[in-house]
């Protein structure tokens, strides 16, 4: 078996129908799956790949499929995951001569699922290639098509719904660089870090840009003269930790000391926490604790009421990060924004009493949904802003998160 054939292989696995055979693999989200998968062997480059570009061409590859089938039944329904495959690798791949990459689709097709699939899966690769232009001219006209009907539903009351869609659907077809967006000891962000540099002794954190700039802008928020006495930072939705390393790092590097508090509700996330925390030698002052900020449950940690920053990077939709999980294309977002909306309610609720008029409430969310946005809104400020305080959008026009901030 060929190396193409491995990696094809390697990616159906994490593919939708592939993924239902599990209830947990099926609910899981795609980081959680590739993190799990890592613990055991690395993905493969081209795995990876597959399986990236595949999910950003969901929506457009389950209209082409309908079309080819005709309302017939697919068997096994697994091969429909090898079809989503093959349709967005035409679609995207140069580099392999397609007649290569159609012979190693079609191979897979006999030996993963029987010879007498290789029929209907040669066919579609003939019918992709031979709307290939067509197809890819379709997609670059109008890339909205990517996101569905969903996605755009869910931001299209806001003022900004037009370039923030354009921005979304234009970020899924740009392909990953290698490496990821992180952060060292010297607070230089670099968009590309090797990731066989991160080690538990490397002062080394991964962040997006949009998430780097979202920092930048809180800690100009800060309004901390003295040094004789710490910095109190309480960040409420911590984990895995990286802007509270961030804000902290850079305050220590200006000559102040600071004292964490860092909660979350998960306790694998907050492990996770712990861990960069121990890292960056920021354990010994910090605080961390289990707490679930949506919940009226008491805390356990005893919090200072002369908090100089308060952090709340509240869950989310994650609509502002589809270029880099491109999975959430699938979500069912009318199902679950509600929830959301209710939980951030009840954690800016009880981080409010913490508000005095020396410090500051920062909140974020990396989504771009009207009903989130404005949830926020009248939760923190009581009212509903034209615009936001931040958005990572109008910092950069490099591929970022989409990260809405407010401050109060």
């Amino acid at each position: 078996m060929s190396s193409l054939q491995d990696a094809i292989i390697e990616a159906l696995d994490f593919f939708p129908e592939h993924r239902k055979r599990n209830k947990r693999t099926e609910f899981l989200n795609l980081d959680i799956l590739f993190d799990e998968a890592r613990k055991i062997q690395p993905i493969s480059t081209n795995a990876f790949d597959f399986i990236l570009m595949a999910y950003r061409y969901a929506h457009p590859f389950y209209t082409f499929a309908d079309e080819f089938l005709d309302k017939k039944t697919i068997k096994p329904l697994l091969l429909l995951d090898l079809l989503h495959l093959t349709y967005s690798c035409l679609l995207t791949r140069d580099q392999i001569p397609h007649a290569v990459l159609v012979h190693e689709i079609v191979e897979v097709s006999k030996k993963k699922f029987g010879p007498h699939t290789s029929g209907l899966t040669n066919a579609f690769c003939r019918r992709v290639m031979d709307r290939r232009d067509e197809l890819n001219k379709s997609i670059l006209s109008k890339t909205e098509m990517l996101l569905g009907q969903d996605i755009p539903k869910q931001i299209q009351a806001m003022p900004q719904s037009k370039e923030w869609l354009h921005r979304l659907s234009s970020q899924i077809m740009q392909r990953q660089s290698s490496g990821i967006g992180a952060f060292d000891e010297n607070l230089h962000w670099n968009p590309t870090v090797n990731i066989e540099a991160f080690s538990p002794t490397q002062k080394i954190q991964a962040m997006d840009l949009g998430s780097w700039l979202w920092v930048e802008y809180v800690l100009g928020k800060i309004d901390h003269q003295s040094k004789s006495k710490p910095i109190k930072i309480l960040d409420v939705c911590a984990a895995p930790g990286g802007k509270l390393i961030a804000i902290a790092q850079s305050l220590i590097k200006q000559g102040f000391t600071v004292e964490l508090w860092a909660s979350d509700v998960n306790f694998q996330r907050l492990e996770r926490l712990k861990e960069n925390l121990q890292r960056w030698n920021f354990i010994k002052f910090s605080h961390v604790f289990l707490h679930d900020w949506a919940s009226d449950e008491q805390k356990k940690e005893s919090i200072p009421d002369d908090l100089d920053l308060i952090i709340a990077d509240l869950p989310c939709s994650g609509l502002g990060t589809l270029h880099k999980r491109p999975d959430l294309l699938l979500e069912h977002f009318s199902e679950r924004i509600p929830e959301l909306c209710e939980k951030n309610k009840k954690i800016i609720k009880n981080i409010k009493p913490y508000k005095t008029s020396k410090n500051t409430i920062a909140v974020s969310v990396c989504t771009m949904a009207t009903n989130e946005i404005r949830s926020v809104e009248k939760a923190l400020l009581g009212q509903i802003l034209d615009t936001p305080h931040f958005c990572s959008f109008e910092k950069t026009t490099e591929p970022c998160e989409g990260i809405l901030g407010y401050t109060l």
